[in-house]
């Protein structure tokens, strides 16, 4: 059973990430909703742990899950919307 766990802390990892990671792309870098969109899955994840009572050679990969959920859901936006994050083009500059 204990293989089940781990599996479900690790999508629950990379998931709720990858959600905040999108939330957080639309953030101003530094503010104090892009620091709660980086660190709101830390209680989550840390409760988990707590409650399933899991190895400790599971934290790494998890920390690991977390950054490339952060990673893919800061990129989600941009491909699904193609040209975000560039400049639109005045046509009276141009």
């Amino acid at each position: 059973m204990e293989p089940v766990f781990i599996g479900l802390l690790f999508v629950t990892a990379l998931g709720t990430n990858a959600l905040l990671g999108i939330w957080r792309s639309g953030l101003r870098r530094f503010s104090p909703a892009w620091f709660v969109a980086i660190h709101a899955s830390i209680p989550l994840l840390i409760a988990m742990r707590l409650v399933l009572t899991l190895p400790n050679w599971a934290i790494p990969p998890e920390i690991g899950l977390v950054f490339i959920g952060q990673f893919v859901g800061a990129r989600l936006p941009s491909l699904r919307r193609p040209g975000l994050g560039t400049r639109p083009v005045d046509v009276d500059n141009a």
